[in-house]
């Protein structure tokens, strides 16, 4: 690792804390001498060289001479310095080839020159830099030197350092080492001729072992296909031939023969048969396709290589050639359309060294899995005169790009865009029916609205892009967001308009590029944890950068909100055929507007910063409806449709009546919190044991709370044995009419949307002993145990949990 000190401030005591932050990043850096190379300089006016790269090897060697480094008095250039370490990424000094580099920068003072160029320079070369500054640190300076705001950190004195390093060594490893490989089709094509000794096979198939064992492999994640070739290609197995990581290196591991000549055009040729989707390629559901061709020798076809791999790139498979020493490094260029897509190595014993920089490459290729289930995504551009033409079309790319990342075809995900400038304009709404072809063409071919920077317009009326008559999703529980691109701070009051997108659930994420800080952008999400800083645009072309955007909104937005799904059940028993649903109960009439109102707006539960708990419902009714109810934000009309329902008769609460209430839940989430909640008139001598044992069975199906309000006030004590999602409020007994019901179930119902879990179980008062036989379970969520409740204490008397 290189580091930077200014020295003009730096104290004797300050510099031995640095030191020793320095050696405390090496330490927890476990990393093997051949595999990270650190080196250290100081800078002031005037440059001093400490070590390079390749002068220590050892972590005693290295921490030694860490303690021999002195303080160097002057002015902070630390423009300069950034120039002059650029030397010390170069094959001379150490550096490697195919190999990450980092540049940890710490510093206390203000940059007394330019350090814009010369970091950019830096960059450029594939340097990340890691800005650390100490109370006055310039952190404008910092961000202009790091180029993305999330690798520059602040501590207020030298003290501080110790508790930044271990997200320091965090982000430097995240960066260093793509952890797993995600999505993706890769297609092996393996040289098999005669010139490859058994022992030089077997460097090839480890190779594409630790390929494998990096990717989680599964029909819907990553899938693996072969082909080996000599005078004539072998297809080893398709990409659906193998679900799992064992049968695919089970099969590559296989003793096979190596003999005849180089024939690599054929091969290529060949291969497009693994890129059907007989055989399991995912091409058409955007899924990325890589072939990675490894091969020792000059093809005896060469005169035909050009068009064979120009025919598979065409076709959308990158294509990825790694050659072993009479590899020609013409030919793997014209295989891979391009360098950076080659590799070439000595011999096969050097395959060993060259296994990061290919899983990057492989890393970098592969789509980012979204998880979410559904979500509605916005996308707000910036367009003013802020953003420059060539600025905004790397803006555009960007969107086009991500697209891919998102399964927009079955309408699981719906994507818009909207763009500001003076004025506002949509661009593509939520109820699109666009292909991702077509969602691209129409990204690429808006133009720039130009003007002042009207953000404040454009939150304003871009809540309405949400709004279910426009494709949104809201009322159905799918998370929406929005993510705001945007080259400048807020200029006018946002306040308004943010409150009322956060009111409606929407989670907020802001994309600053430019010369924006993150404490300008708050006012926007409230939340820094929600905000992304890139100092230029072309960061936008950075393939972790898109990445990144996709984990944002797929897991950061994803987890903001918390949904609570209830069916609401009606057991009236006297009712009779073609009777309104409340004739002859006029206290249910006239209490459930307001009760329903409380349930839906629950408040005070921790969804995540600025979100609050969103509430659908859905009403089962012994009606001559026949479709199915559907789950909505509650509205007033809801109600007013309620009233006019017939029935066709009475109603019974039994098992089966709990049944027909579970079926609702089409889509039986875990994520998401699902309620009965009954209106009774009583039991009618339905058996409670039944009841029970129901209760149970739904509770491990996944309910998370069966709620009985009755409206017979002599009845309400039948149903505590099987009820079960009221907490610690075990004895209390739902009434129609009693004070506060809204707010009692309102409570309730926000403890499941946090899944609040209990270390301490609730034993009411009055039940002495253990829980009784059922045994002890908590809430829902926690280690992994369903919820409890109404079971039976020794005394017969029931115990809710």
């Amino acid at each position: 690792m290189s580091r930077r000190e200014s020295a003009g401030t730096i104290t004797a005591t300050n510099a031995d804390t640095t030191k020793n932050s320095m050696k405390n990043l090496l330490t927890k850096r476990q990393t093997p001498a051949d595999k990270t190379k650190n080196g250290a300089t100081k800078v002031s006016a005037h440059k001093h060289k400490e070590f390079p790269l390749n002068k220590y090897f050892t972590q005693k060697e290295i921490s030694a001479a860490i303690d021999r480094m002195s303080l160097i008095g002057e002015n902070t250039l630390t423009g300069n310095a950034l120039t002059f370490v650029d030397q010390y990424f170069t094959l001379p000094k150490g550096a490697r080839p195919h190999v990450r580099k980092f540049l940890i920068l710490i510093t206390d003072g203000e940059a007394q020159d330019d350090v814009r160029g010369p970091a950019i320079a830096l960059r450029d070369t594939g340097v990340i830099i890691f800005s650390v500054g100490v109370f006055g640190a310039n952190r404008t300076q910092l961000e202009e030197i790091s180029g993305d705001g999330s690798l520059v950190f602040h501590v207020e004195n030298f003290d501080h350092l110790k508790a930044i390093e271990s997200k320091l060594i965090f982000r430097v490893c995240a960066l260093h080492d793509c952890k797993r490989i995600e999505l993706l089709d890769v297609v092996f094509v393996l040289d098999h001729s005669g010139s490859i000794s058994p022992e030089q096979r077997e460097s090839m198939i480890n190779l594409t072992v630790h390929l494998v064992k990096k990717a989680d492999v599964g029909r819907d994640r990553v899938q693996f296909g072969a082909l080996r070739y000599s005078d004539s290609p072998e297809i080893l197995f398709f990409l659906n031939t193998y679900s799992s990581s064992s049968a695919i290196i089970e099969n590559l591991r296989r003793r096979r023969d190596t003999f005849g000549s180089t024939y690599t055009a054929k091969a290529l040729e060949h291969s497009n048969i693994l890129f059907k989707e007989e055989h399991g390629s995912r091409i058409k559901q955007n899924v990325r396709q890589m072939l990675i061709i490894i091969t020792d020798g000059v093809s005896h076809d060469r005169d035909k290589l050009s068009e064979a791999a120009l025919t598979l790139r065409n076709k959308g498979v990158t294509i990825f050639a790694v050659g072993v020493g009479q590899a020609n490094q013409n030919e793997l260029e014209t295989m891979a359309g391009n360098k950076n897509n080659t590799i070439h190595v000595d011999d096969f014993d050097k395959l060993k060294d060259i296994y990061l920089p290919v899983q990057e490459n492989v890393c970098g290729e592969a789509g980012e899995v979204c998880k979410l289930q559904e979500a509605d995504v916005i996308f707000l551009c910036d367009g003013s005169n802020m953003v420059s033409e060539a600025e905004f079309v790397t803006m555009t790319t960007f969107l086009s790009d991500l697209i891919d990342n998102f399964d927009t075809q079955s309408q699981r995900m719906k994507v818009g865009m909207a763009q500001y400038g003076s004025r506002y304009q949509e661009i593509i709404e939520l109820g699109n029916t666009l292909t991702k072809a077509q969602w691209k063409s129409r990204i690429q071919a808006v133009s720039k609205s130009n003007g002042q920077s009207r953000i404040d317009f454009a939150l304003q009326h871009v809540s309405s892009m949400f709004h279910p008559s426009f494709g949104g999703r809201r009322n159905a529980g799918v998370p929406q967001t929005l993510v705001v691109i945007t080259s400048g701070s807020p200029r006018y009051n946002v306040v308004d308009a943010v409150k009322t997108l956060k009111n409606l659930g929407i989670c907020i994420l802001v994309l600053g590029i430019g010369d924006v800080r993150k404490e300008q952008l708050l006012p926007i999400t409230g939340n820094s944890e929600k905000i992304i800083t890139f100092r230029d645009f072309d960061r936008l072309k950075n393939v972790d950068v898109k990445k990144r955007m996709v984990r944002e909104i797929c897991q950061s937005c994803g987890k903001t909100n918390c949904f609570v799904d209830i069916v609401v059940g009606f057991d009236i028993s006297t009712h009779l055929q073609g009777q309104t649903l409340f004739q002859s109960h006029p206290r249910l009439e006239s209490y459930l507007p307001n009760i329903l109102e409380d349930i839906t707006s629950i408040r005070g539960v921790s969804c995540g910063a600025g979100a609050e708990a969103q509430v659908s419902l859905a009403f089962e009714v012994n009606s001559d409806q026949e479709s199915p109810a559907e789950f909505q934000i509650y509205q007033k009309a809801i109600f007013d449709s309620l009233r006019q329902v017939t029935v066709r008769g009475p109603t019974h609460l039994n098992a089966q009546f709990l049944q027909s209430l579970w079926d609702t839940f089409r889509d039986k989430s875990a994520s998401r919190g699902q309620v009965l909640l009954i209106f009774s008139d009583g039991l009618q001598g339905e058996s409670t044991m039944m009841l029970e044992n129901e209760s149970d069975r739904l509770r491990e199906a996944g309910l998370d709370g069966l709620l009985v309000v009755s409206l017979n006030a002599t009845a309400h004590d039948e149903f505590s044995s099987f009820e079960f999602g009221k907490g610690f409020d075990c004895r209390t007994h739902l009434t129609i009419g009693m004070m506060e019901l809204g707010s009692m179930l309102s409570q309730y119902l926000g403890n499941i949307a946090e899944r609040a879990c209990c270390c301490e179980f609730c034993k009411c008062p009055g039940v002495p002993g253990p829980h009784g036989s059922r045994g002890l379970q908590g809430f829902k969520g926690f280690s992994g145990l369903k919820g409890s409740r109404g079971h039976r204490g020794e005394d017969g008397d029931p115990v809710s949990f």
